[in-house]
């Protein structure tokens, strides 16, 4: 603005970086992403399917499914409503090796008489009823700390939306996406340990059937 001599009106109107016409358009669009429509529109069309693709890819690696979208998650009450209900379909899927070591201690407590039982048994099944209670509570806590990363990313998202109008402030915007992405991942991974776990617990328990 200080430098009319350098350029003309029609650049100081619509050049790409400083011009007015540029920046107006940039503030007219920030300002209807704000508006409840337009959060509506960025949990529905952005911020739900990114999270929901990892969290079903991750699904995947094990053959198994969590849904494929979010329903009614076009806002942060509705898009925690449907995460934690998916974080709730990995907890039970980890469970599967405490219900699996469970299962083998009943097994070999069953016989009525005591010189019946299944005394070999008994060591592998307390190895995988502690080990699937570790997995479990290891993943509790791995979920909390996503889940709060998640929480910080939806309060700085209008934040964000307004930073992204300015060069100088578009790095808070871009960190803001950081964010979701890098919880995007870390669900990924979540269902990657979790469902090679269960194979893993799986196989050695075949293998034991078979040299039994």
């Amino acid at each position: 603005i200080a430098s009319f001599s350098q350029q003309d009106v029609a650049g100081y109107l619509s050049n790409s970086k400083t011009g007015v016409i540029p920046l107006m358009a940039k503030v007219a669009v920030v300002l209807v992403l704000l508006t409840p429509d337009g959060k509506a529109f960025l949990f529905a069309n952005l911020i739900s399917p990114v999270v929901s693709a990892f969290m079903n890819a991750g699904a995947k690696f094990g053959n198994s499914s969590l849904g494929t979208s979010f329903g009614g998650a076009d806002n942060v009450k509705g898009f925690f409503n449907s995460v934690l209900t998916k974080v709730t379909d990995f907890n039970k899927s980890s469970y599967q090796i405490v219900a699996l070591g469970r299962e083998l201690l009943c097994l070999a407590f069953n016989p009525a008489s005591f010189l019946d039982i299944h005394w070999k048994l008994i060591p592998y099944a307390a190895a995988l009823y502690i080990f699937g209670w570790l997995i479990c509570i290891a993943i509790s806590f791995y979920m909390l700390d996503v889940l709060f990363r998640l929480g910080v990313g939806c309060m700085l998202l209008p934040m964000a939306v307004a930073c992204g109008v300015s060069k100088l402030t578009s790095q808070y915007s871009k960190k803001t996406w950081e964010l979701f992405v890098n919880v995007c991942f870390n669900f990924l991974m979540l269902g990657i340990v979790c469902n090679f776990s269960i194979k893993a617990v799986s196989s050695l328990f075949v293998f034991f059937c078979f040299l039994n």
